[in-house]
């Protein structure tokens, strides 16, 4: 193409080896005013193996963040919009992947928690906390549980972005009622209660 138009030609990175030295180069040609034709070879070896490093990298959080058993997602900190989110999340709000991208924040909160949300997620964003407990989320049948969301800020791209986990506290929630229920219960009793184990050791 060169010797037929003149035009300055790039080539591809490619991977150079002899007896000396390996490595990546990037090659530009062109035609110098007398005629001849000059070849230079920038080394880009560092950045070649940085960018795999890179993509290593990435290709690893991702497997984590898809295989997590509690609910991950990622969200824009100015916007709150869902960039990311793995299987477990979707299936926790009720959303297809393609829809959940489609999201923001307040859409997966109930209306009267907003305002509080928003405080939690500010603090979040901030750092000022990495934990937001027991809040309400609301799913897309409009039904409601409660998570507790640990999170922290990060940075890609020169955007800012949340990354949160959210792990249901329901049963520990439906559990913790139904201590209290019972203990009120005890408590209203007018009879003598008495609760042992099988050891005989008195628990209340």
């Amino acid at each position: 193409h060169l010797l037929m138009t003149g035009e300055p030609e790039r080539h591809p990175v490619g991977q150079y080896e002899d007896d000396r030295i390996s490595g990546w180069r990037e090659n530009y040609v062109y035609r110098i005013p007398s005629g001849e034709v000059v070849a230079i070879y920038d080394d880009v070896t560092v950045r070649v193996q940085a960018e795999a490093a890179t993509r290593e990298s990435e290709e690893r959080f991702r497997g984590m963040f898809d295989a997590a058993r509690d609910g991950m997602v990622l969200a824009e900190a100015e916007t709150g919009r869902f960039v990311a989110a793995n299987g477990a999340f979707c299936s926790m709000v009720g959303y297809g992947p393609e829809e959940v991208l489609r999201l923001a924040v307040p859409d997966i909160h109930p209306l009267d928690s907003l305002a509080h949300v928003k405080e939690s997620f500010d603090s979040l964003v901030a750092g000022k906390a990495s934990l937001a407990p027991d809040i309400p989320v609301k799913r897309r049948d409009g039904s409601v549980f409660y998570a507790d969301v640990s999170a922290a800020p990060l940075s890609l791209g020169g955007k800012s972005f949340l990354m949160g986990a959210f792990h249901d506290t329901t049963e520990r929630k439906r559990a913790e009622a139904d201590v209290k229920l019972k203990a009120e219960l005890l408590d209203s009793s007018t009879d003598s209660i008495f609760l042992h184990d099988p050891a005989g050791r008195f628990l209340y």
